[in-house]
């Protein structure tokens, strides 16, 4: 173990024993599988179709329309 590892750690340590020192929680690293989806591409070719969406410049049909193309989109697997 490196001599930074090891110092650090005693602090830490210390700081339990005295309860000074809050441990941040550590989250251990997202495996991502190997394995290629069968879905993955349309999943993404959807997310990005909806996060390109100006909800905000869309009138109600529109809104509608677009919906209806996310539907085909999610049915499908086809593109946008």
């Amino acid at each position: 173990m490196p001599v930074e590892v090891i110092s650090r750690t005693k602090e830490i340590l210390a700081g339990m024993e005295k309860r000074d020192i809050e441990i941040p929680l550590i989250r251990p690293p997202k495996i991502r599988s190997m394995q290629i989806s069968l879905f993955e591409e349309a999943d993404n070719r959807l997310r990005n179709a909806i996060e390109s969406l100006d909800l905000d410049r869309l009138t109600p049909l529109d809104a509608l329309l677009e919906l209806k193309k996310l539907q085909e989109l999610a049915r499908n697997g086809g593109g946008y």
